[in-house]
């Protein structure tokens, strides 16, 4: 007869609210980085369907492939994040390898609910515009709350006495069966119940927030580069939360306010046009982070660092930086925080004054935001204008990262030696050194795998050798080596 009880000694107190917006920060940025390849194959593709010289090699069929492709990429990419959100969430949290809420069934739990709460019908015909490349918000709100809500219940769950009454073949999966079962259930009515909240909720936040948008950036006495400048630094504070401003500033203005010009529009100068910020504001993707590329390949020895500008070189052609912004970090992060936010504020203002006073020539023609920079300039003026104005732009920017890349360098560095000597004190007491060492998750663990990768890679060279000494018996003949 199966029977149930509470196992209260499971029920650990819950972490401090700062504990849990680490974590929250960590899957987020782990997640972003996971939905890297979709990204930038979606920057690529976006850049070539709307490259001017291909648009006649594009017709019929060739266009319609990548048409299909696109869509495929960031048409769906809201639905991908709340699935990686929920899974890298309950993946790095430690309760999940002891709860009924696996990484894979928090992410399919995710996906349900964002299709549930996204499509404006359940036919195969549904409108599936809500779970594209402007709902990544949407879609890091809905993971997260989804793996919480699995991880806690998966917690509070009772267990289910079943071992005496079941084939030892079939106790483990049914007994995982029933307790997600329960979990799932007592995770689907929270979240309706919140959906409903939300619901009722929602159209007031839209409108305070479209409301104190507009009046601050459509204000009559507001300049043209000031209204631009506060726009990229609105855009530049929401990434920092790891949310896509442009993204949600779009759909904001999408729902009636009037801050934002048409998507087709170079530039306004009384409203925010989004082309022409991220034409000269965003080269190489929020933050203006070519210029940090070339700051870091110019002045810094870090080879964590030069490495990590080294990858971003391509994507950034094509302005995708997730690359940069999760794994320096500059997004969660302290020490690049300041330029970041800055620095597109800063590049737009002389572009905007040149373009009001007729001296920065808008003729050309409209560019997607992947577009590459200096491209972008060229197309955008009709001529060299752009790319000259673009190149100044990087070289700011690389002026404006480069004391604070110095800082940072610093700083790593002290860390750096401050946890190998902690990791090296750790590993010489330890009697015997144990192979779990390599398994640990701390500094310790870290100092000790790179030891061990190190050490594998310097046999396959002649950094590491082996000198004999031959061993000689009392008549001075050689019977050995040691």
């Amino acid at each position: 007869m199966s029977t149930t009880h509470a196992h209260p000694a499971r029920l650990i107190p819950l972490t401090s609210l700062t504990t849990r917006l680490q974590v929250w920060s960590v899957a987020i940025s782990n997640g972003l980085l996971s939905l890297f390849p979709l990204t930038f194959i979606g920057a690529v593709l976006l850049a070539i369907l709307q490259a001017p010289w291909l648009e006649t090699a594009l017709q019929g069929p060739a266009q319609e492939v990548l048409e299909r492709l696109l869509h495929a990429t960031t048409g769906f990419m809201g639905l991908a994040c709340a699935m990686m959100m929920a899974a890298r969430l309950a993946e790095q949290d430690e309760r999940a390898l002891e709860t009924a809420a696996p990484p894979a069934i928090a992410a399919v739990a995710a996906a349900l609910f964002i299709l549930g709460t996204t499509l404006d019908s359940p036919s195969p015909s549904a409108n599936t515009s809500g779970l594209g490349y402007s709902q990544l918000f949407r879609g890091i709100v809905t993971g997260i709350i989804t793996a919480e809500l699995m991880l806690c219940f998966s917690r509070l769950m009772p267990r289910l006495d079943i071992a005496k009454s079941l084939d030892t073949e079939n106790n483990f999966s049914l007994y995982a069966a029933m307790r997600l079962t329960l979990t799932a259930c007592a995770t689907l009515l929270v979240f309706m119940l919140m959906m409903l909240a939300y619901e009722q909720v929602q159209p007031g936040l839209q409108v305070l927030l479209s409301t104190a948008l507009d009046s601050l950036l459509t204000h009559p006495d507001m300049t043209p580069a000031l209204r631009y400048s506060l726009f990229a630094l609105i855009n530049q504070a929401l990434w920092t939360f790891g949310i896509n401003g442009g993204q949600l500033l779009l759909a904001v203005s999408n729902q009636g306010s009037a801050f934002v010009a048409a998507p087709e529009q170079l530039y306004s100068s009384t409203h925010a046009a989004p082309m022409f910020i991220n034409a000269f504001a965003h080269m190489g993707g929020a933050g203006a982070t070519w210029g940090l590329i070339v700051a870091i390949l110019a002045g810094i020895k870090d080879p964590v660092l030069r490495r990590m500008a080294l990858l971003s070189i391509f994507p950034a052609i094509f302005n995708v930086n997730e690359l940069l912004l999760f794994g320096i970090p500059i997004v969660f992060g302290r020490a690049l925080l300041l330029p970041f936010l800055l620095t597109p504020a800063l590049l737009i203002i002389v572009p905007t004054l040149l373009a009001e006073n007729g001296l920065l020539p808008l003729n050309g023609q409209g560019v997607s935001w992947s577009t590459p920079a200096l491209l972008s300039g060229y197309l955008i003026t009709g001529g060299a204008a752009g790319v000259v104005l673009q190149l100044l732009g990087i070289i700011v920017s690389a002026l404006v990262y480069f004391p604070f890349l110095k800082k940072l360098e610093a700083q790593r560095k002290a860390v750096l030696k401050s946890s190998m000597q902690e990791a090296l004190v750790t590993l010489c007491e330890a009697q015997p050194v144990s192979p779990s060492s390599l398994r640990r998750r701390d500094n310790t663990g870290a100092v000790s795998r790179a030891l061990l990768r190190d050490f594998l890679r310097d046999m396959q060279t002649q950094n590491v050798c082996l000198h004999y000494q031959p061993q000689h018996d009392g008549n001075g003949h050689v019977v050995g080596f040691e």
